[in-house]
């Protein structure tokens, strides 16, 4: 058993991880429990924030468009790759990003829409 390991289970273990990370990238960006540095809206009038939350999220909104843009282009460049063990595809691993930006698009859109998503649910430290 030792002299003949599973070849395959470190490809599985770090696609599972990828698509774990990306998809609680988004979870996270929708419950507004990402690391954001919050003490400079502290030092702002309070009629001002609303117009730093929307800066910030315009920011992020952008950063997130570009992520969506090239990682689906990555992920379509690789379809006819193949892995070692696994014999797949490595898009199968890349197209956790775009999956994950496709998902916080609809939570900024989400954000615009309902403003009760605009307020972070519990602190990261409630796990």
């Amino acid at each position: 058993v030792l002299n003949d390991p599973i070849s395959w289970i470190e490809q599985v273990s770090n696609m599972l991880f990828i698509w774990m990370i990306f998809v609680g990238s988004a979870i996270l960006y929708r419950q507004m429990l990402h690391i954001v540095v919050d003490f400079t809206l502290e030092w702002l009038p309070k009629s001002v924030r609303p117009i730093y939350f929307w800066v910030v999220e315009g920011l992020n909104l952008l950063f997130i468009v570009v992520l969506f843009i090239y990682s689906t282009k990555l992920s379509i460049d690789v379809l006819g790759n193949t892995t070692g063990a696994l014999d797949i595809t490595p898009a199968w691993y890349y197209f956790s990003a775009p999956v994950a930006s496709a998902m916080m698009m609809l939570y900024f859109v989400e954000k615009i829409v309902d403003p009760s998503k605009r307020v972070p649910l519990g602190t990261a430290g409630d796990f």
